[in-house]
This record gives structure tokens, sequence and C-alpha cells, in this order.
């Protein structure tokens, strides 16, 4: 059985430090590997369009770790760049962090493994900058995972929270559904989790609906996802539940079109002490930003993060013996996670917990 999730992102991070002057890290050696992500304009491009600043008039907002707590009101956004780029600044001033202050989001973010492994040291960069008043590191990636096949695009078939939006998704079987969809959970149409598997054999975009259970963050929601996941594995096994996994005749996928690229200051994490192996230091700036498109065709993402640093002066259990099959309606309507990960990672390097319209295309 399989572990999964879903998401996307870039982060960049800027540090002075009048201490660290001349040293760099391993990536920044090999100049053959530090090439910014801005060398291929022709896709960003399509992506990095409309930058909208985060604010708290906005409904979206980032969070900086998968233990940071899900908003209430807000879809939340979460990408490993950002944890990356605190370990390229690792590298620089060593491993042994000490953290003074008492804010928990600061707390988290300092202290966070849950990036580890989320991708390999060959799938984002992290480059080293000499400034005037210290360095800067910067960690990034982008994905660009298109569908084996590509789905169908829809207009006027979903309406999320009464408003209408564009969609995409699959209407009844046809021979090329099995390609890209694959139903690993299905309890009914408010409880499923579906797997979209690009063209990338080694990544996965899983999409979990669940209006029943709440979440404090996206680490608790992890395990419930595996749990539920081999729940769907043995159902499968099952002859008379077996209808429950497949995508039939009768069955139905709708799915929000997102398209987004924001960018966010972490304000509260301004002036906020710090000590690498004993040299007190404070970050002055906390920046990130993600583009974002999913759609009929695929997934593409970029994510970038910019931090300065100063000196200082519910287990699930179900059995089933027999059923009669109904048709599924995979419609997403209501709140629902999308998860961005490699197969062979426990680790998600994207997640968002999508609650509103605002990431969406609205329709007239």
């Amino acid at each position: 059985m399989h572990k999964r999730y879903l998401f996307i992102f870039l982060a960049g991070v800027l540090f002075s430090n009048s201490f660290c002057k001349g040293k760099t890290t391993k990536k920044d050696s090999d100049k053959t590997k530090t090439d910014k992500v801005a060398s291929n304009e022709s896709y960003l491009d399509t992506i990095r369009t409309n930058l909208v600043q985060i604010k708290s008039s906005t409904k979206t907002d980032f969070l900086p770790t998968m233990e940071s707590e899900l908003l209430e009101d807000k879809n939340s956004i979460y990408s490993s760049s950002l944890l990356f780029a605190l370990d390229g600044v690792r590298e620089v001033m060593g491993e042994k962090i000490e953290v003074s202050h008492s804010d928990k989001d600061f707390q988290l973010f300092v202290r966070s493994i849950a990036h580890k492994n989320s991708l390999q040291k060959d799938e984002y960069k992290n480059t080293f900058k000499q400034t005037e008043n210290g360095f800067e590191i910067t960690a990034s990636f982008y994905r660009d995972l298109p569908f084996i096949a590509e789905l169908d695009s829809f207009a006027n078939k979903l309406k999320f929270k009464n408003s209408k939006v564009k969609s995409f998704g699959k209407i009844g079987y046809s021979e090329n559904t099995d390609q890209t969809l694959k139903i690993l959970y299905y309890k009914n149409d408010k409880d499923f989790i579906l797997q979209l598997q690009p063209k990338d054999a080694n990544n996965e975009i899983l999409l979990c609906k669940n209006n029943q259970d709440r979440y404090q963050n996206f680490s608790s929601l992890i395990p419930v996802i595996n749990k539920k996941i081999s729940e769907g594995e043995k159902n499968r096994q099952n002859t008379y539940s077996s209808w429950r996994n497949d995508f039939l005749y009768e069955d139905k996928l709708i799915i929000p079109v997102l398209n987004f690229n924001y960018e966010k200051d972490f304000t509260s994490f301004k002036n906020k002490e710090l000590s690498f192996n004993g040299k007190s230091v404070h970050f002055s700036s906390v920046l990130q930003r993600t583009a974002f498109q999913f759609n009929h065709k695929g997934s593409k993402i970029e994510s970038v993060a910019v931090i300065s640093v100063a000196t200082p002066a519910a287990e699930i259990k179900e059995e089933i013996e027999s059923e009669t099959p109904k048709p599924k309606n995979l419609i997403f309507d209501q709140p629902f996670f999308i998860i961005l990960k490699k197969k062979n990672s426990a680790n998600p390097y994207f997640m968002a917990y999508i609650k509103n319209t605002e990431l969406m295309q609205l329709e007239k």
C-alpha cells in the first residue's frame, strides 16, 4: 500500500549577518546546479500573473509549516520551500538553533522537520549570495505536472458554496479514465480521496473531501488519509465493495479550476530573536510567494520565499459484506484538501485547504 498526498511552491531566504561573510552553501559551490527558476521563463510566464499581496482582508493565507493551525475562514496554503531555505541558513551558520521567543508559529517554523525528504536535493535549489550586510539564501522549486490523459473542461457545472466557478473533471467512464483518475477511498459523496496521476510517475496529486471531520493542522490530516487509503485498498480486494474504488459509467467528477499567484510578508516573524550555535540574530523580514495552476490539463507550481536576518545590537473502520453499486458524485462543491507529494515520500511538498472561491475563476 502506498502513502499519498498533494501541492506546489517556491521559497527564498535573505539574511543580513555581519559575521557570516565568505561562507557558501554546498549548492553554491556547484555553479551548474544554481541556475534560478527564472531560467525557464516560457513556463513561468504562464503562472506569474496577477500577483496578489496577502493582507488581513485576503481570504487566503500561507502557513509556514504543516504543524501551523489551519484557518477557520480562509484558504490555507503550505509549501516546504520556506523550510528548505532555512536549511540553507543552517548550512552557513550551523545546525543548532535556540529560540527565546514564545511565539508558537515562530517556534514551529524553526523546529519543524515535516519537509524532510519531501523533495530530493536535486529537485530544489539552494543558492548563496553575499550582500553588503551579510548573505542571501534562496531556496526554490517548480513543477510542471500534466496529466497522463487530459480531463474535460466544464462550463456551468459547479457551484462552490453557491458561487458559480469554472471546473473540470469527468462525467462517466471512458477508456483513458483509469490512466489519470484513481479512487483511493470512498465512503460516500461527502467523504472520499482521489489520486490524479501526472505523466511524471514519481509525483501524485491527491484530493480529499471530508466535511464531517475537523483538523487542527495539515500534519493531523496525514495519518487519517493513510488509514482511509488502507481501508480503500481492502475494499478494492473485496468483490462486493470493489465498486467503491472504480470510476463507473454513471459516476461524476467535478473539480474547481484553481489559479493564483500570491505573496506574503510574515510580519509576525520580524524581530524575533534566535541564535545559531550561540550567535544571536533576528529576522528583519520574511517573504514568500507561490504561483499555482490546476485545471483539466494538470498542475503547475512555482514557490519562492525571502527572509532577512540581522545580528542584533480518528481511526475509521467499516466492514462491508455485500453492497449494490450506486453512482458516485465526486463533486468538490465544499471545502477540500489538495496534496502534492513524491510517491516514495511520506511528507508532501505542497498542501492546500480550499475553503472559499478566492483562488477560483468565477462564472457568470
